[in-house]
């Protein structure tokens, strides 16, 4: 019993370090769902496929480079998962997070817009390499 308990100990560090370690992913983002307050709120949903790259990531600083439609600094908060947090320029937020599991990392990408169009906001599923 020790030893499987060493044993999974030992993964669940190895797994950490890796993740930890890594100082870039690519993003696939092809399901999602938005919903649009100008009116009647509304949803529907999306298919629309993206990416975005997290790269240049500096996990003691809490710092990376988002590169997507545009590029930008965004803040990391790595607890067990990576959370990347985007304030634009016109103080709207995007967040993504990016989720351990053993095979691939699954990931959301959260959009809250606001402005002269209304509000807006969106989530997207995918995968992280």
């Amino acid at each position: 019993m020790k030893k499987l308990f060493f044993g999974l100990v030992l993964l669940i560090l190895t797994t950490v370090n890796s993740f930890a370690n890594q100082i870039s992913y690519n993003c696939i983002f092809d399901k999602g769902y938005e919903t649009s307050f100008i009116g009647t709120p509304s949803g529907k949903t999306l298919s629309d496929k993206f990416n975005i790259v997290f790269d240049n990531i500096d996990y003691n600083q809490g710092i990376a480079r988002m590169r997507g439609t545009g590029s930008g600094q965004v803040s990391v908060l790595q607890e067990y998962d990576l959370t990347f947090f985007e304030r634009t320029a016109v103080g709207n937020f995007t967040i993504t997070t990016i989720f351990r599991s053993q095979s691939k990392y699954n990931a959301v990408h959260s959009r809250h817009m606001g402005g002269l169009g209304g509000p807006y906001v969106a989530q997207y599923y995918g995968i992280c390499k």
